[in-house]
């Protein structure tokens, strides 16, 4: 049996967006802190609003997946 499974990076799927849940998943709960410690300046700034949410995405996306 094969199992479908969709992430919705943009809203037009779901009310919420699945960047966090996609993340979590396809790297492991070890590498995605890592990769939150790594961008917990990014995540300060996102919430004072000195950068969006998508520069935000974009920069733990590169600490993700990057390289």
């Amino acid at each position: 049996m094969q199992r479908i499974v969709a992430f919705d990076f943009d809203g037009t799927l779901t009310k919420r967006d699945s960047f966090l849940t996609f993340a979590l998943h396809s790297v492991g709960a070890w590498m995605f802190a890592f990769a939150c410690m790594i961008s917990l300046p990014m995540f300060v700034a996102a919430v004072f609003r000195m950068i969006s949410k998508g520069h935000l995405k974009e920069y733990l996306f590169n600490a993700l997946y990057g390289g």
